[in-house]
């Protein structure tokens, strides 16, 4: 049986918004999460999706999440939306 994981929301982004969390959640549930944290609003995401994403530590940065196969040892579900760079702010 997979795991499962709770729709936590973090940000993984450093010089893109980036929203992540762990587990393979249903986009529109994931949208509606984002929508309600006021500290992801007004952020320019696209369209969420579905990947694969290891963990994997850097001695200056942290933890980056890379993307992977999913047979990949250490590879976890994550639902992501990043930064839409063609987005246009409406004024």
């Amino acid at each position: 049986m997979p795991k499962e994981y709770p729709l936590e929301l973090n940000n993984w982004g450093e010089d893109d918004y980036i929203v992540g969390c762990k587990g393979h959640h249903a986009i529109i549930e994931f949208e509606q999460a984002i929508a309600s944290e006021s500290q992801f609003q007004g952020w320019p995401l696209g369209k969420p999706v579905h990947e694969w994403l290891k963990a994997v530590p850097h001695a200056e940065r942290g933890t980056l999440y890379v993307n992977v196969n999913k047979d990949t040892k250490g590879a976890f579900p994550a639902t992501v939306a990043y930064e839409d760079h063609d987005y246009q702010r409406q004024s």
